[in-house]
């Protein structure tokens, strides 16, 4: 009872209005805000970027207190207990049945064009740029970052030619939906490549999202 009668008092209240206020109000912009200001726009990112110098800060600091080999071992366990701990437990290692399927031949170093499989029938494209010394080398990876031509892309030429170069390995590999390894097409054939950013299918997205885990390679 209570409800219909305050339901009849607005209505009423509704149609005493003048139809000049009425009409005064709807040319009225009555907007809160039309842009929110620039820096409660961004006050997340800010704390997210404020706690990430901070921890960089702590792990300067932890990094100049090693001064003997076995302060580096400690260093280098407690990081990759640490990474476990967060990353979760690697897959099951398995057979990589890699194959080299060209080779290229540059200044000082060569490419060897590979493809092996990172999981059981999960295959990954890759270039391994090599000296051209007598081995064995150190190794390094190059990981892509959001780049439609994945390995392909100058910068990371660039830096595997440079390493090459200088006596070290250097495998840099393609993401999945980066260079060999699109998994997204137009109807005409093409790739799928956004504004910039990697595309997948939605399927995709959302299967990582509901797992909690993506593939990494």
């Amino acid at each position: 009872m209570f409800r219909c009668c305050t339901l009849v008092c607005l209505l009423v209240g509704w149609l005493l209005v003048p139809a000049s206020l009425l009409g005064q109000a709807a040319d009225e912009d009555l907007a809160v805000w039309t842009a929110l200001p620039e820096q409660p726009r961004h006050s997340f990112r800010e704390w997210l970027l404020q706690a990430s110098y901070a921890a960089l800060d702590r792990r300067e600091e932890a990094y100049e207190t090693i001064k003997t080999a076995d302060d580096l071992h400690a260093w280098q366990r407690e990081r990759r207990e640490f990474f476990l701990r967060s990353l979760g437990t690697f897959p099951e290692r398995g057979p990589l049945n890699a194959q080299v399927v060209g080779t290229l031949e540059g200044d000082g170093y060569r490419v060897e064009k590979i493809i092996f499989e990172s999981q059981p029938r999960h295959h990954v494209t890759a270039n391994l740029y090599l000296p051209n010394t007598k081995p064995p080398y150190p190794a390094v990876i190059i990981p892509c970052g959001h780049n439609h031509d994945g390995k392909a892309a100058a910068n990371h030429q660039r830096g595997s030619i440079l390493f090459a170069r200088n006596g070290i390995a250097a495998l840099s590999y393609d993401p999945i939906g980066q260079g060999e390894r699109y998994q997204a097409f137009a109807p005409d054939g093409q790739p799928l490549t956004g504004d910039g950013h990697v595309t997948r299918p939605k399927s995709q997205r959302l299967s990582s999202n509901v797992f909690s885990a993506c593939q990494a390679a």
